[in-house]
């Protein structure tokens, strides 16, 4: 398993290789999906200036290989979202972030939403 420094997750450099990567915000929904085939590598998927903390539910299926999934803040804290498959609602403060993925050989499904 290929290892990802703490310098590589906070950078704003994307490295990524895949047959397909499919990222979409839909505002009007407020959600956004991504899937992914043969992903490996790091990248940024979107960044985000939260004006109030938000809860938000998380869908994060890995059908094979592995991946992570961290918010990096203003500061490049790095918050942990979810390894492999998680769902659950998290809670985010208000601030800037940029949500990254990592991992190799991933194929799997994103879905996050805001929870009511």
């Amino acid at each position: 398993m290929k290892e990802f420094s703490n310098k590589q997750i906070t950078s704003i450099v994307n490295n990524k290789i895949a047959k397909i990567f499919l990222v979409r915000c839909n505002l009007h929904t407020k959600s956004l999906t991504g899937k992914f085939v043969g992903f490996s590598g790091i990248k940024t998927l979107i960044r985000f200036n939260l004006k109030t903390d938000t809860k938000i539910k998380l869908n994060f299926d890995v059908k094979s290989g592995w991946a992570n999934l961290v918010l990096v803040d203003k500061n490049k804290h790095i918050i942990n979202l979810a390894q492999n498959s998680q769902n659950q609602e998290v809670k985010i403060l208000s601030g800037k972030y940029r949500l990254r993925i990592y991992g190799e050989n991933f194929d799997g499904e994103l879905l996050i939403t805001k929870a009511n």
